[in-house]
Order: C-alpha cells, then structure tokens, then sequence
C-alpha cells in the first residue's frame, strides 16, 4: 500500500494501458501500448504511446494484450533529442482489476495531478 502510494506521487506518469505489441531495439524494448485511462500525467499522453525498458533483466514483464496499471517516468536526455516514457526495474506495474483502480482513486487527492507550473504562475 505504502509503495503504490509513494509511487503514484513521485512518478510523471499512472495510467492504465493495454499492451499492443513488443518489439525488441539493440539494449531496449519498446512497448506499444493503448492508454486506457489516466489517473496522473504531468506532461501529455497520447491515446497510444511507447513505453521504453532497459533490457537489463526483461522485466517488468508484459504480456501483448493484457492490461496493466503503471506508474513511469519521463524521460529526456542530456542533448533534449529523446523524449519519452521509461519503465524501470522499480516501476510500479500490477495487471489490471477492478480492485487496484478503486485503490487508486482515494489517491488523486493525495497528490497534485497538475504539471509543472506554468512561468506565469510562479510570479516570473
């Protein structure tokens, strides 16, 4: 319970998603995924999006046509030329039950859902 919560705070991104396809790219996997439903994304999501892993140890594991609740990052490198979505050993990633979403829900007010403030708003 503990780690759901810290993890929904934390992460840029929690959504449930539909598994598309896996394809395998030199040191990292790509998942295509279908956004089902988000409970937080500070940045904006697309209906499909990519998911990136490391293939460090081929996990988390995702299974084509399942759905899961993740909690991910952004990612941005140092030259700003990639920008995506990056799925790490530690993600938090559970398959999809009624159940989880009804202990997500409570959470949306524990933790600001909103991006990053915007210039104006911080008195710039």
């Amino acid at each position: 319970r503990r780690e759901r919560q810290r993890q929904y705070c934390q992460k840029d991104f929690v959504f449930r998603a539909k598994v598309l396809g896996k394809l395998y790219r030199g040191e990292e996997t790509r998942y295509d995924v279908q956004i089902i439903h988000t409970y937080r994304n500070r940045y904006r999501l697309e209906h499909r999006e990519f998911l990136w892993v490391q293939n460090v140890c081929d996990c988390p594991k995702l299974e084509e046509g399942k759905q899961y609740i993740l909690m991910v990052r952004r990612h941005i490198n140092y030259e700003h030329t990639l920008n995506r979505i990056l799925m790490e050993e530690e993600s938090y990633v559970v398959p999809y039950r009624p159940r989880e979403d009804e202990l997500l829900r409570p959470l949306e007010r524990l933790c600001s859902n909103r991006g990053p403030k915007e210039p104006a708003e911080l008195g710039v």
